[in-house]
């Protein structure tokens, strides 16, 4: 295997899986590489994903090449589906990944585009506590985000054939639906987990 795609849902665990893949293959992982970010911000990256997995070449451009490990969110396209065919078609392996709890997935977006400081960061540890500060509107906002893009990563599933991984099928039983495809399973530990439960339910436990 040359090169894998991660095609995710926002807030599905698709950065641990990039990073797991990358471990296993010693792959170099690309992060959400343009067109795809299309958020015009100073993104604070994760202590273990270095400045060249963000930025790409001296041009800013995504370099598809062997021994290589992708991964970007399904937003959708003016030019659907030929802008993903072109993409899929040039790596050997291309999973989709989405999440069963919509509830859970739209406040875990909701706390990363807060504009609390630090909030940016994709696998920072939150709180439930936090929810308590994102305002109705936010939490609509990026409820439209998710229902949007769960849409995209059907459409892609049906036009390429192409069967969908869930993130709690995924951290559960420790593989993907494609067994051949290697995993580190050190990044599917508890511990890597975003969510925290709030000061008030571990009191209750």
């Amino acid at each position: 295997m040359r090169n894998i795609l991660i095609i995710a849902v926002p807030r599905s665990g698709s950065t641990n899986l990039l990073n797991s893949i990358s471990s296993a293959y010693k792959f170099h992982p690309i992060f959400e590489p343009k067109p795809w970010h299309l958020h015009k911000t100073n993104l604070e990256m994760p202590s273990d994903l270095d400045k060249r997995v963000y930025n790409l070449n001296k041009k800013g451009r995504w370099e598809i090449k062997d021994n290589q490990v992708a991964k970007v969110i399904s937003h959708p396209h003016k030019e659907f589906p030929n802008f993903y065919k072109e993409i899929i078609n040039s790596y050997d392996e291309t999973i989709l990944l989405s999440r069963y709890d919509v509830k859970q997935q739209i406040e875990s977006l909701a706390v990363l585009k807060n504009n609390k400081p630090g909030s940016r960061n994709p696998i920072r540890k939150w709180s439930e506590d936090e929810l308590i500060e994102i305002s109705p509107d936010h939490m609509k906002y990026v409820e439209d985000i998710i229902i949007r893009d769960r849409e995209t990563i059907e459409k892609l599933s049906k036009e390429f054939n192409l069967p969908i991984n869930y993130y709690e099928d995924v951290y559960s039983e420790k593989c993907l639906l494609n067994k051949n495809i290697k995993l580190d399973l050190e990044y599917f530990q508890k511990t890597k987990k975003c969510r925290t439960p709030s000061l008030e339910s571990k009191y209750l436990l």
